[in-house]
């Protein structure tokens, strides 16, 4: 039978050394640039599809998102919230409907990769 190779601290390689993961992590969690926090909002391809929908109607309700893109409204929401709070994403109210756009001072780079 062979044995799995072993780290120096007697773990196996493939189960991760958590108090270096946490460490490592309270110390880039501020250190993200701007790159950086574009670069994560794409990398789920709901929030992908929702900026590129946006990128091309201006301006949408979430509900006509939610059908546009055949996502539950939870989902759709739950993805629109975390693009505002990057700043990628301006919302505002009409009686019972939030509609969404991007950021008009989002750099023309970051529209320029959307457009890729």
């Amino acid at each position: 039978m062979v044995t799995p190779p072993r780290c120096t601290d007697e773990r196996p390689f493939w189960q991760p050394n958590l108090k270096f993961f946490l460490r490592l992590t309270s110390h880039t969690r501020g250190a993200m640039t701007e790159i950086d926090r574009f670069f994560y909002s794409l990398m789920d391809q709901s929030r992908l599809r929702c900026l590129l929908l946006l990128l091309v109607e201006e301006e949408i309700s979430a509900g006509d998102m939610t059908q546009a893109l055949g996502l539950v409204q939870s989902k759709v929401s739950w993805h629109l919230g975390a693009l505002r709070a990057e700043g990628l994403v301006l919302d505002h109210r009409e009686a019972q409907r939030v509609f969404y756009r991007l950021h008009p001072t989002l750099p023309p780079w970051m529209r320029e990769i959307l457009l890729i």
